[in-house]
């Protein structure tokens, strides 16, 4: 995943490849493929590594022909090719998605003589990178567009890829590059967390909704940068404080509004086995946004690339006669309410077109909180809503990071719960009292200065992010309904803004449009495809611009938690 891969380091590697030691010729393979990442190198490098394998390839031919029975078993029992064969993977993947020319046809060139020798599978018969969005819908390598070769250009040259993740992103470039900026700050820029334990977070973060697409990259990162490794079979192997921090993710992903100053002050203690208040801020930044992007990744149905992904569900992907990426993943329904949503959208873009969006006005709270609680009513979660996380341990190859730390002080969150509007127990989060403008911001640059205002922009851009289309119907003032969407999420959160008018909830967003989006927030995992297909029939990229705001109003608002939580924290010390 570019993100400097959506990550940044000095002179970075091919990430996918490992942190495993190396034989002459493996170091060698791999030192080549890093240094396509170099103009100055690439030329040199490419040459080199297409001399290597046509070499090993002529001499694969003449042992077949020398063979009576000519197994095509035999070329794989050469060590110096079982050694070649491991990097075949990333060669697939340069092959399809890189954006420098040269670097696709060598490595194509290279994959193709593999297929052409028998090998299994040495190139990918499917193009697709999203199970729900067709290959020709997303921007390709030799894109046109300026702003999306930008990227793909940086994204290689950060991280010797551009990752499925990247690519879908790139629909909307615009929101790509602030996105990538905050990311390759939080995790690669300055900061007290050193960058082993930053992509550790990421990991329990992402674990938190069993993003395994999340949990893949940042387990090579923090491999890569000489995290660990018991750190990753289980909580038990964790530091006490990262233990603790295991709460405080939980709470965050699942219940926010039961964050409270005691949950989080043993973890801020004195002593080298806590977080100094800078640490604390910054894993809370890492934690929510990993939150967010597994909504993404879920939401867009975004598939591992060639080189992540495990060689079972690879060949099952790529042999003739096996099954598509629909079946082997039980894609099924996708044209149930084909009609029912066109109508949807239509109508939806005539109330956008008949709308003129305006703040509230009333002054009667006992009726704007009416309408809040009404604002989630028909907001129905994808089937199975109430598993819990847990439940998907014995299938995960990865360890699903749940907190069972003793004297935690936070309480067991397993699972998201519904905010309960009536609950004498829960108070609302109002934004008169806490917003991010007004206190979030500042509260974020005292403990990690320039984080905020790259959030900021990143927030901006994906609230103001617009082309004035709907589906079909063209010059259309879209903010009403995407004013909409990021207040339901607020809603999911608890989180009320006394200056919108909730009952646009309802005038906005269908019952289709809400369960999709409650799904993202609250349980990505389980989007399905017909969810995708059915809850509007509106542009993927339509989708994905739905996918961001969900995801981004979902982070602020765990944000605002938090932030709060550590502002009344210090109000004592303050004094």
């Amino acid at each position: 995943m570019y993100i400097k891969d959506l990550g940044q380091m000095a002179d970075p590697p091919i990430k996918g490849e490992g942190s495993v030691d190396r034989d002459e010729q493996d170091a060698y393979i791999y030192s080549l493929l890093t240094a396509l990442q170099t103009e100055s190198e690439r030329e040199g490098s490419l040459s080199a590594l297409a001399s290597l394998y046509q070499s090993k390839f002529a001499d694969m031919k003449e042992s077949l022909r020398d063979q009576k029975e000519g197994q095509e078993s035999a070329p794989c029992e050469d060590p110096d090719w079982a050694t070649m064969k491991k990097h075949l993977p990333t060669i697939v993947r340069l092959s399809i998605g890189c954006p420098h020319s040269e670097v696709r046809t060598i490595c194509g060139e290279i994959a193709k003589e593999a297929a052409a020798l028998g090998l299994r599978n040495p190139r990918p018969k499917s193009s697709r990178i999203s199970l729900y969005i067709s290959p020709g819908e997303v921007p390709p390598m030799d894109s046109t567009d300026e702003d999306v070769h930008a990227e793909y250009i940086e994204a290689f040259a950060a991280d010797g890829r551009v990752s499925h993740f990247t690519q879908i992103l790139a629909m909307h470039p615009e929101y790509l590059t602030p996105l990538r900026e905050s990311h390759n700050f939080m995790l690669w820029g300055p900061g007290s967390l050193p960058l082993p334990e930053r992509h550790m977070i990421a990991i329990m973060a992402s674990s938190s909704h069993n993003c395994k697409y999340l949990m893949d990259i940042h387990t090579r990162h923090f491999l890569d940068l000489g995290g660990d490794a018991k750190w990753l079979e289980s909580s038990e192997h964790l530091p006490r404080k990262y233990q603790l921090l295991l709460g405080l993710n939980a709470t965050l992903a699942y219940q926010p509004w039961l964050l409270q100053v005691e949950h989080i002050a043993p973890l801020v203690k004195s002593g080298a086995d806590n977080f100094s208040l800078n640490e604390l801020c910054h894993a809370l930044v890492i934690m929510t946004h990993f939150h967010g992007l597994t909504g993404i990744i879920w939401g867009c149905g975004v598939l591992p690339e060639p080189d992540a992904v495990e060689e079972t569900l690879l060949n099952s992907l790529d042999c003739e006669g096996s099954p598509s990426p629909t079946e082997v993943f039980d894609i099924t329904d996708a044209d149930e309410g084909a009609q029912e949503t066109k109508m949807t959208s239509e109508a939806t873009a005539e109330k956008l077109r008949q709308t003129a969006f305006s703040p509230r006005e009333d002054d009667d709270d006992h009726v704007h909180l009416e309408d809040f609680a009404a604002a989630d009513n028909d907001g129905s979660p994808a089937d199975g809503a109430d598993a819990d996380v847990e439940d998907d341990k014995e299938s995960n190859q990865y360890t699903i990071f749940t907190w069972d730390a003793q004297d935690s002080p936070f309480p067991r969150i397993t699972k998201h719960v519904d905010f309960d509007v009536k609950s004498k127990e829960l108070s609302l989060f109002r934004m008169q009292h806490f917003s991010w403008v007004d206190e979030g911001y500042s509260t974020l640059n005292r403990y990690c200065p320039d984080i905020g205002d790259l959030l900021e922009n990143e927030f901006r851009v994906s609230k103001n992010l617009t082309y004035e289309f709907m589906g079909e119907v063209r010059n259309v003032n879209t903010f009403p309904f995407r004013w909409a969407i990021w207040n339901y999420v607020y809603r999911t959160k608890g989180v009320v803004d006394d200056d919108y008018t909730y009952k646009e909830v309802n005038k906005m967003l269908t019952k289709e449009v809400k369960g999709f989006v409650k799904t993202l927030c609250c349980f990505p995992h389980l989007i399905t495809h017909k969810q995708w297909t059915s809850f509007m029939d509106i542009k993927p990229s339509e989708k994905v611009h739905i996918c961001i705001l969900a995801a981004e109003a979902r982070k602020q608002s765990e944000l605002l938690y938090g932030l709060r939580t550590v502002m009344h924290l210090m109000e004592p010390q303050s004094r």
